[in-house]
């Protein structure tokens, strides 16, 4: 309904408040994914020194702030995609924006990050409780039933 009065001040109110929000939450964003990265980075410094007396509470001090930066990555990143969406003015007009594609990307990758991380830190957990170190699930990779296949040639035709 444009052209109703008063119609341009509340677009304009609805430009600001998102340009608001982008700027304080995409600053969120980026720092809490710095922290993440600087974080993986002394998780695995960790992970090689395994043995140490100081190590388990390294790696459970790293993995703490790993989850931590990435809900609060994904929390900024809903934030802006949230504001963005609605001043695209809901489904069919985001759907074309590329800025409310790019911080749904952000929002689901933090989010998937996240679940991997925790996915890991469970798996480092154990090798700390058990003083091994676990073959994780990440050295498998995803698996779906059915597409699976055996790739040895040479073990297959032998059958």
């Amino acid at each position: 309904m444009r052209g109703w009065p008063g119609h341009h001040r509340v677009e304009a109110a609805v430009r600001s408040e998102t340009k608001r929000v982008h700027d304080a939450h995409a600053g969120d964003y980026e720092g809490a994914m710095g922290v993440v990265r600087q974080s993986l980075a002394e998780l695995d410094a960790a992970r090689a020194h395994r043995g140490e007396i100081v190590v388990p509470g390294v790696v459970r001090a790293a993995h703490e702030r790993i989850d931590n930066g990435l809900a609060r990555a994904a929390a900024a990143a809903t934030a802006v995609y949230k504001a963005l969406f609605e001043a695209a003015g809901g489904t069919y007009h985001a759907e074309s924006d590329p800025d409310v594609a790019l911080w749904k990307r952000h929002m689901n990758t933090a989010l998937t990050l996240r679940s991997q991380h925790q996915l890991s830190q469970l798996d480092d957990e154990v090798g700390l409780q058990a003083g091994a170190h676990p073959r994780t699930r990440a050295a498998f990779g995803p698996h779906q039933a059915g597409v699976d296949y055996d790739v040895d040639l040479d073990a297959s035709t032998s059958a």
